[in-house]
């Protein structure tokens, strides 16, 4: 058994319950499939922990309502996992729990502070803001995101698509998150919807429009069946190509990867290239 194995699949004292659902089970092919897949690239801990928070939300990695993203965390100069979800993951955890009784109309306001019921301007609001009703509560609880704290820009500046011809809509989400984890603090403390993890980091790609300096799981195991595939079938020259069509981020991650494995099978293929082309001129 290896040491993942051991990590991840060691019984428990007590089942984690969830606490916004019933009690999520990952059988061990599960728990494969979701290293291989939605998070590929973690090390033990971060696994352990991603199933954990699965287990608490009652939310499903393989349906995709739960994801892990890998970012670059300047501060400790590593790749770093954050756990994140749907708007629509959001609500489900907080109607499991019985406890949430809906929300208040979103609404924006301009750099005037009045508040309206629709954005109608072209240019984008100044923030947004949502209320969330929960039982035992007088009134709803607010929740205000400012657009410049939010928003996702290029590095030329420019906002990215999404953030420019939906500026209402995107900021209204940040700002019903906000109001949802106030609400249910408990059920969604760790789990971030994926307008606010984009906002962690802007793009930094100068051709990326709504690609940003944080790097799914999934496109990790693309690129890097990517560049399998190019060592294997075209050699040292076919990996070059495909390594320099990768950005400084990208390159930066799968660095590793290339020297411990795709270099030595590009190195492997070509000397049996030419091994097998010695032979058929004898």
């Amino acid at each position: 058994m290896n040491e993942t194995h051991d990590l991840v699949r060691m019984p428990e004292p007590a089942p984690v319950q969830a606490l916004a659902g019933p009690l999520v089970q990952f059988s061990d092919k599960q728990i494969d499939l979701i290293k291989r897949t939605v998070c590929k690239g973690a090390d033990d801990d971060e696994l352990a922990l991603f199933l954990h928070t699965c287990r608490r939300t009652g939310l499903d990695p393989l349906a995709r309502q739960i994801y892990a993203v890998k970012r670059w965390d300047p501060a400790s100069e590593k790749m770093v996992m954050s756990i994140g979800t749907s708007i629509d993951g959001y609500r489900l955890i907080a109607q499991r729990t019985g406890e949430y009784r809906g929300q208040t109309m979103p609404e924006w306001c301009g750099p005037d502070g009045k508040w309206r019921h629709a954005w109608l301007r072209d240019d984008p609001p100044a923030a947004a803001r949502v209320g969330v009703h929960r039982a035992g509560f007088v009134e709803p609880l607010y929740a205000v995101a400012r657009f410049d704290s939010y928003s996702q820009k290029r590095k030329d500046g420019k906002l990215t698509r999404s953030w420019q011809n939906m500026a209402d809509v995107m900021i209204a989400k940040c700002a019903e998150a906000l109001a949802l984890r106030k609400g249910f603090p408990q059920e969604l403390s760790g789990v971030y919807t994926q307008e606010e993890l984009r906002s962690l980091e802007h793009a930094t790609d100068d051709e990326a429009d709504d690609e940003t300096s944080e790097i799914s799981m999934e496109d990790l195991r693309a690129l890097d069946e990517k560049l399998d595939q190019a060592a294997g079938t075209a050699g040292v020259l076919g990996l070059e190509e495909a390594w320099h069509e990768l950005t400084k981020a990208q390159k930066r991650i799968l660095k590793s990867a290339l020297d411990s494995r795709h270099k030595p099978k590009a190195t492997k293929f070509d000397a049996e290239h030419a091994a097998s082309a010695k032979n058929a001129d004898k």
